[in-house]
């Protein structure tokens, strides 16, 4: 089951009590469906879940029983990425207009944009929206990418379900795809609130989990790629100051630099692997880091002076 499919059928689930709130779950079902005019109200999808609790309302609220098609689609071996779901249409066509007009439209009207007087208490525009999303929502797995988003029939539709996303403090993007209008998240932290806002608990959680999990692998990942480089850094320094040393003990001049530094060439020549830091714990009494870098680059501009 992927994970749009298990989300929905999580909230799917959820107990809706009062009518208010089911009247503005099944308003947002209806108004993101495929066809939704004065003619025909049509859902296709791939969620038995939504099939089910929409054909459910349609029947407890208005006493309408919808039609139900299933186009079935060849089946590929389970293990297969590419497995294919069944297509689920429910439509309504004999009493469209006996469910368009309570929803507050009558035949003169064409937009068919959001209807915000249905909302009758605070918790309507939360069932309005996890409507909207069981209609049309898709929603990729977390462990792979981030991305929400809800297909909608015109750009006026569009900004319009922008701008509650915004009154929710959601914040989401108009965008097209093949000609055709959505509304869109990118962002994991606003899908997350999308999530929570609509009770998609379960989605939301494995979310939250993949999310830490993913800065886990890019923090250990970070800190790999640091070491490395601070490594290679070292190795690089190290052959520069061994070279110098080298040099001069080819041209007979280590025996012309200072006790301390002459010291400091030969231990360096002893212990080329260590770092900067742990060169300075050789010596008796240990040398700080920046002593050690002090000699180490007046041991090389000797060097290149001679």
């Amino acid at each position: 089951m992927s994970f749009a499919t298990q989300a929905k059928q999580d909230l799917c689930q959820m107990n809706v009590k009062k009518d208010c709130c089911r009247r503005s779950l099944l308003y947002g079902i209806l108004l993101f469906a495929v066809n939704f005019n004065e003619n025909r109200i049509r859902l296709i999808t791939e969620s038995d879940d939504t099939a089910s609790l929409t054909l459910k309302l349609l029947r407890e609220l208005y006493g309408i029983e919808g039609n139900l098609y299933v186009t079935y689609k060849k089946q590929l071996p389970e293990d297969s990425e590419s497995q294919k779901s069944n297509k689920i249409t429910v439509s309504v066509k004999a009493d469209v207009m006996k469910i368009m007009s309570k929803f507050g439209y009558t035949t003169d009207d064409k937009a068919y944009g959001i209807n915000a007087e249905l909302f009758s208490c605070e918790n309507c525009r939360t069932a309005f929206l996890r409507g909207a999303f069981l209609s049309s929502g898709l929603i990729t797995n977390p462990e792979r990418s981030y991305h929400l988003e809800i297909p909608v029939r015109s750009k006026e539709l569009a900004y319009e379900l922008v701008e509650m996303l915004k009154q929710s403090e959601i914040s989401a993007r108009h965008g097209t795809r093949h000609s055709q209008d959505m509304v869109y998240i990118k962002s994991s932290e606003q899908i997350e609130n999308f999530l929570a806002y609509i009770g998609a608990s379960n989605a939301l959680f494995e979310m939250m989990n993949s999310r830490i999990l993913k800065e886990a692998k890019n923090d250990a990942n970070r800190l790999r790629n640091c070491d490395t480089a601070n490594l290679l850094k070292t190795v690089s320094a190290s052959t520069q100051q061994i070279e110098a040393i080298k040099k001069l003990l080819d041209n007979n001049k280590l025996g012309l630099l200072p006790s301390e530094l002459r010291e400091t060439a030969l231990k360096r020549l002893e212990f080329p692997e260590l770092s900067i830091k742990e060169f300075g714990l050789v010596f008796d009494p240990p040398i700080s880091k920046s002593g050690i870098n002090h000699r180490l680059r007046k041991i090389m501009e000797f060097a290149d002076n001679n």
